[in-house]
């Protein structure tokens, strides 16, 4: 895709069928200037996050393979170039793999819940979850 912005949308769960029902909720964004691709973490990751025990376990299994999906070294202390502009890590929650993915690379990562909180907070009114 020749696009000048490339965002890899990450699911840090194994639920392919999550990821797969994000695709049509994100297609009128995509255009010649915004590209998006989408991930799944491996078997391995819990199918769904829930609570602090599935959200390490999830970090467990999917940081490495993401890793590798991005072509990061082993050397988690040096941020890396990526090939893409951005990271989205899909799951609504403070996911531990969202600081230990920005330390990785020299692009913005964040999460849906961060990217939500500061968009109510941007808009200036008092907002819950």
């Amino acid at each position: 895709m020749d696009s000048s912005v490339t965002i890899l949308i990450a699911n840090p769960n194994s639920s392919a069928s999550m990821t797969d029902a994000l695709k049509p909720l994100l297609a009128d964004l995509v255009n010649d200037k915004l590209g998006l691709n989408f991930y799944t973490a491996p078997a391995s990751a819990p199918k769904s996050i829930n609570d602090a025990e599935t959200s390490a376990t999830s970090t467990e299994a999917t940081l490495p393979d993401l890793s590798k999906y991005l072509g990061l070294s082993e050397d988690p202390m040096c941020p890396q170039p990526s090939k893409y502009s951005a990271v989205l890590i899909a799951c609504y929650s403070a996911h531990p793999i969202t600081p230990l993915l920005r330390s990785r690379v020299n692009v913005p990562v964040l999460n849906i819940f961060e990217a939500s909180v500061i968009r109510a907070r941007a808009l200036g009114r008092p907002f819950g979850i």
